[in-house]
């Protein structure tokens, strides 16, 4: 059967023919572009709130580097990092797995397969991210190292070796030698025995005459010889300077080693410093801010309000960190601060004229009212610098507090009502470190009562308010008005509000002390200060007998106890335990006369 369409209806049919097949080719197409468009999200990245920093890059070896990255804060899970580096000519891609904790570093090792790390000019750092379906996924450039141009390092007279950037440093060596720390050091035979080197030559008879010596004449070894071209070094039986390094490199077994930068970190001027190897200090690498200290080299946040104590007269808080806060009570015209609270102030009219604890002051000691005794212990806290002739006062003590009760009390920080009595490190490192008569005891005081010592580190002593140094046998070597009297000036000058007390220096079986003890006698009488005599003390006998030619071991101590009841102690050092019992009364009759004490037995309390 054959069908016949007419002109018109063939053309409508190849239209709509036309159309469907436009239709389902436009359909195929979109299936095609969209068909994975819900998981289109997974490709989607945004890194801008993470932030990686190259801190250090250090070279290991030719082939190896080590670099230090640093996450700061901000927002990012990665899984692994990129590392692109280049010499200028030749690009590796290095890549690393794992992450950095937030606030934290890593040191990632790189190892080349052609770059030179000597040669390296430029690292940078990317993160790679994870998607849902676990393919790996490249983020944004985040920090880039730019090496400095290489200076060639050759040490001072080097004939040989690399000089850090490829080259190579003096000319060389010749056949027969060999390059050994930058010298070139002749091959040693192992014939005839020991090495030209030995100072013993290579006989064995153990004679002296005939054939080579055996002695070490034949020895002509020198620094350059051995190698040598730094520090004292032991060549032919002789100490021998090989001379120093410069900057930047310590001696190391006789030759310069460079220093290795960012070794460690520590506290410096409240912040974390970088230094290195050598111990010199480098650049910053955390600033601690303002209500940070650095402590155990870190920045650690100061507690506000932590403690409270005396400041200028009024009561100020502190915080942790040893920094002083706003006010906590304002005292008035009528109060002192004391101990870290506004005292009132006693009624008695303050004394005036010198206080002098010496040997006619002992025998009062039993007259002292015990009001005066605790108004002295409430009223003074004690820094105290001494050696071993100093202890003598603080055996003393012990020991009235042994004949005499609890009422003479006293120890480190004033606790249980005692008095506050802080001794120094004596010969150690520390606060109120040696005694008066070693040079540089005035700073030893600033730094105590500033709380910030070389060697002791920081604490509050803001509360101090007498200070006293003995000396240990060099008050007749030392000029009195300079290495004492001066400085005594100075701080009474910058520490208004502490009493310094002076001393005399112990007897030494000469006029020289005797003269010395008598010119700070002068000058505390003409300036009307505290004096506890120590020589003075010594030097007289309970019934006022003058031993002009005895010293501090105090002979007439065993004679006059001999026939006297004496108390007994443990030791006194350099001396008989009744000359320290004695400074121990003395001492007690000064605090009490300086809290206020006419020095009568009828004296009312305060």
């Amino acid at each position: 059967m054959r069908y016949f369409f007419k002109k018109g209806e063939l053309s409508k049919l190849s239209l709509v023919l036309l159309i469907a097949s436009l239709i389902i080719i436009i359909g195929m197409v979109l299936w095609f572009f969209l068909r994975d468009s819900p998981d289109k999200k997974d490709y989607v990245l945004d890194d801008s709130n993470l932030d990686l920093k190259i801190s250090q890059v250090k070279k290991t070896n030719d082939n190896n580097l080590d670099v230090t990255v640093k996450r700061n804060s901000g927002e990012g899970e990665f899984v692994g990092l990129s590392f692109e580096v280049s010499d200028g000519s030749t690009t590796e891609i290095i890549k690393v797995d794992g992450s950095i904790p937030e606030n934290q570093e890593n040191v990632f090792s790189l190892k080349f397969i052609s770059l030179n790390a000597s040669k390296i000019e430029k690292i940078s750092v990317t993160p790679i991210f994870e998607n849902k379906k676990g393919e790996e996924i490249l983020g944004s450039v985040k920090d880039e190292y730019l090496s400095p141009v290489c200076s060639p390092s050759c040490p001072y007279g080097a004939q040989c070796g690399n000089n850090g950037c490829g080259g190579k440093c003096g000319s060389g060596c010749a056949s027969g030698y060999l390059c050994v720390n930058y010298k070139c050091i002749k091959q040693q035979t192992s014939s005839g025995g020991s090495s030209d080197r030995s100072s013993g030559g290579g006989s064995s008879s153990g004679g002296s005459s005939g054939g080579s010596s055996g002695g070490s004449s034949s020895c002509n070894d020198t620094c350059a010889s051995l190698g040598y071209t730094c520090g004292n070094q032991t060549i032919c039986s002789k100490s021998i300077n090989c001379g120093t390094c410069d900057s930047g490199y310590y001696c190391n077994s006789g030759n310069c080693s460079e220093c290795t930068p960012h070794a460690t970190s520590n506290c410096s001027e409240g912040d974390v410093y970088w230094w290195n190897s050598c111990g010199q200090r480098e650049g910053i690498k955390q600033d601690c801010l303002a209500n940070q200290t650095c402590s155990g080299g870190a920045c650690v946040d100061c507690t506000p309000h932590a403690t409270s104590n005396c400041s200028e007269g009024d009561v100020y808080w502190w915080n942790s960190c040893g920094q002083r806060e706003g006010i906590r009570y304002d005292c008035n015209e009528t109060q002192t601060c004391i101990s870290g609270a506004c005292v009132n102030n006693p009624v008695n009219p303050p004394l005036t004229g010198a206080i002098i604890a010496d040997h006619t002051v002992v025998a009062d000691f039993d007259i002292i009212p015990s009001c005066w005794i605790e108004k002295a212990k409430q009223q003074f806290v004690i820094g105290y610098g001494h050696t071993s002739h100093g202890s003598q006062i603080t055996t003393g003590l012990t020991m009235v507090k042994a004949e005499h009760g609890n009422l003479y009390s006293f120890n480190n920080g004033g606790t249980g009502g005692a008095l506050d009595y802080e001794e120094g490190a004596g010969y150690g490192e520390g606060w109120l470190d040696h005694d008066v008569g070693y040079g540089g005891w005035d700073d030893e005081t600033r730094y105590y009562l500033n709380g910030n010592d070389p060697g002791a580190g920081t604490a509050d002593h803001s509360d101090v308010n007498t200070i006293m140094w003995s000396w240990c046998g060099q008050v007749n070597d030392v000029n009195l008005q300079t290495h004492y009297f001066d400085n005594m000036e100075d701080l009474e000058s910058e520490y208004p509000e502490v009493t310094f007390i002076y001393m005399t220096g112990h007897r030494e079986d000469c006029q020289a002390d005797l003269a010395a003890n008598n010119q700070i006698r002068d000058y505390v009488e003409n300036n009307e200060k505290v004096l506890f005599d120590f020589a003075d003390i010594e030097s007289y006998d309970p019934d006022g007998t003058f031993y002009p030619n005895d010293n501090d071991a105090c002979s007439w101590c065993s004679t006059w106890c001999a026939s006297h009841e004496c108390p007994s102690c443990g030791s006194c050092s350099h001396s008989h335990c009744f000359n320290c019992y004695n400074k121990g009364k003395a001492f007690w009759w000064m605090l009490a006369r300086m809290a206020g004490w006419d020095g009568t037995a009828g004296d009312a309390c305060p």
